[in-house]
């Protein structure tokens, strides 16, 4: 369950989950790549709900799906912590503690891990045996429930157990967690207590109206379609509407946007708010790749000396970024690398206190990698600006397509076998049956026939499959130890069969499968997603307001309803350019062509044009070409005396 606190009668509900998560983090940083899936997790459910009736005939005295709560004030706030247990049984006068989690490891490699192998798994128990002896229960004990989805077989393994010193810890984290939010609310007051004005000198007349459509809009819930030409000043109009809204309504603004250019433009925006007096916290989110200070993306502390302790130092680093608002992306990279900790994950953990947060629209929308809370907030609390939000529909249409290469698949196995050698038979023989599948998906009777056809895509084979990969991980982490590979090839592929298999169990009409095969080679097995509205209605609709904005936003209903958005919620505002008609010079030449085929043979005349337009302009001018061929072909043709 989601952290939910009520500020106003200073009440905290939360999860045993969430107290799980809470646990303090030391030492070495560590980012491993989380590989679920839904037929997985069906597969857990399944094993769950087996061992349960099993337990239930067995014994008399066994309850399934147990809710437990323990009530304790902390810092003056009635904190409400909730659970509910796999199953609780009475084993010689002592409540037992049934934890039951599944995976796809064999009895073997479960019993080489033992219980010391499933510390989130034990600590889960230990808290239901603390809510079970608050109510009462008591003595109590815990053991752990491991069932392997490979054979069936289920392990258990006794949890040691002081409940005494599991009470202490947990409200410990909870004054920890009590003392973040009273810092957050505290920082809201101060933000309060300063108007939000205009980031620049004077505001144009459009702008005002930009601000207020969108202050307005947020206020009533919105979804905003805003639509203004270039040039009219939209990023600023924009966020001064939206801070002062989530200002007044102690929210946050996540703004998202699609390039790195825009997300700049964003980040100095923001830091004028600054320059101007408004008490402001702002981060910039880059990708970890792009970020990373070491020679290769391996997030170990044994591989990178920004990993190592970098949960020891951070803190610290945090506290003295935040005191000067605004946090640039420099300081970012000066810090981290003078400091030794980790860019990516120190911009997450300013994050997490920041008023606006401007990152790229995966971290909004993407299914894997979307930033599910900040602040253990979920995202009503925050408002959203969408930058260039043409760019999104097709973005959106990405996220929920997948393909599968079989000669990627095939070439994998061969490098595989090169690279491990007979240790890594099976994982070979698994990349080769990832490649079969997808050859298996071919509609014509002409294995070498090329061309694209539509095909379905059936799931069982493919679900197969990905039920192999936790053990052939596991054994992979143990293969590739000490070696350095970026990327990770077959981890790669892991990844994309799973997030292929989740595409194809949840996808309807709006998707539609396609084997396509090219001139000299292999097959290529695509989900396309046509319509991405499903997936991205709960996503944009989980904002307390949000603003679209672009110069082309045209036809408004065909974003409106590619995105997903809420047709009660929805509000169109076209405002026109601010500029004078008179001011806006149009000249047609029709006496030169710029089409692929015409240019080499109007490059002289285009090169004369443009020079003719930069002696008669006494201003800046900007040319913009094309292509990067085509400026460089005819660049060098403009050149005019006294203009640089």
């Amino acid at each position: 369950m989601a952290i939910v606190f009520e500020d106003d009668t200073r009440r905290l509900v939360l999860g045993v989950g969430d107290l799980v998560g809470l646990r303090p983090q030391r030492g070495h940083l560590r980012m491993e790549a989380v590989l679920g899936s839904s037929a997985r997790m069906a597969a857990g459910r399944q094993a769950h709900s087996e061992w349960q009736r099993e337990r239930t005939q067995d014994d008399p005295a066994f309850h399934a799906e147990v809710s437990l709560s323990v009530r304790r004030v902390v810092r003056d706030w009635e904190c409400h912590v909730r659970g509910r247990l796999d199953g609780l049984s009475l084993v010689d006068e002592t409540w037992m503690i049934e934890e039951v989690k599944s995976t796809m490891l064999s009895s073997e490699r479960i019993l080489a891990a033992s219980a010391g192998g499933w510390l989130d798994w034990e600590e889960q128990a230990r808290i239901y045996a603390w809510l079970a002896e608050a109510g009462g229960r008591t003595p109590v004990g815990a053991r752990l429930v491991v069932v392997s989805l490979v054979d069936g077989k289920r392990h258990e393994f006794p949890v040691d157990l002081d409940v005494e010193a599991v009470g202490a810890e947990m409200e410990s984290r909870l004054e920890r967690l009590l003392c973040k939010r009273e810092a957050w609310l505290a920082w809201r007051a101060v933000r309060r207590s300063v108007p939000v004005v205009f980031p620049h000198a004077q505001a144009r007349e459009l702008q005002n109206q930009v601000a207020i459509d969108v202050e307005n809009g947020m206020a009533q819930g919105q979804q905003l379609l805003l639509s203004a030409p270039t040039g009219t000043g939209k990023t600023a109009a924009v966020l001064t509407g939206a801070i002062r809204h989530a200002y007044e309504q102690g929210r946050r603004v996540f703004v998202a946007t699609s390039k790195g250019t825009q997300r700049e433009i964003f980040e100095r925006t923001l830091q004028q708010f600054a320059a101007e007096g408004l008490p402001i916290r702002t981060v910039l989110l880059r990708a970890r790749e792009k970020v990373c200070l070491n020679d290769v993306v391996d997030c170990r502390p044994e591989a990178c000396r920004f990993a190592e302790g970098h949960h020891d130092r951070v803190d610290e680093v945090v506290e003295r970024l935040l005191a000067h608002g605004p946090v640039s992306t420099d300081r970012i990279d000066e810090e981290s690398n003078d400091c030794r900790v980790c860019p990516f994950a120190l911009s997450m953990e300013i994050a997490d206190r920041a008023d606006v947060v401007v990152g790229d629209y995966n971290y909004a929308f993407h299914p894997r990698v979307r930033l599910r809370s900040l602040l253990s907030e979920s995202w009503d609390e925050w408002v959203l600006i969408v930058d260039e939000a043409h760019n999104l529909v097709e973005r959106a249409r990405d996220y929920w397509s997948g393909s599968l290469s079989m000669g990627e698949c095939l070439g994998l196995a061969d490098w595989v076998r090169a690279e491990f050698g007979a240790d890594a038979e099976a994982h070979a023989v698994f990349c080769e049956e990832v490649g079969r599948f997808v050859e298996d998906c071919r509609v014509q009777d002409d294995p070498e026939a090329e061309g694209e056809w539509e095909t379905s895509i059936e799931p069982r084979p493919l679900r197969e499959l990905e039920q192999q990969l936790d053990g052939l991980l596991l054994a992979w982490v143990v293969l590739r130890a000490g070696r350095r590979l970026d990327p990770d090839p077959f981890a790669s592929l892991a990844f994309e069969v799973r997030h292929f298999c989740d595409l194809v169990e949840t996808s309807g009409d709006e998707s539609v499968g396609i084997y396509e095969r090219s001139p000299g080679e292999k097959p290529v097995l695509r989900l396309v997603c046509l319509d991405p509205s499903r997936e991205m209605r709960p996503r944009i609709e989980a904002f307390a307001g949000s603003v679209l904005m672009s110069a082309t936003l045209e036809p408004a209903q065909y974003h409106q309803d590619l995105l997903g958005l809420n047709p009660e919620r929805v509000h169109r505002i076209a405002r026109p350019s601010g500029w004078p008609a008179s001011h806006r010079g149009v000249v047609l030449a029709t006496r030169v062509s710029t089409a692929w085929k015409d240019r080499e043979a109007h490059r002289e005349r285009t090169g004369g044009l443009i020079c003719d337009l930069l002696e008669s302009i006494p201003g800046s001018v900007a040319v913009y070409y094309p292509s990067y061929a085509m400026l460089r072909s005819i660049a060098p043709l403009c050149e005019v005396e006294g203009r640089e």
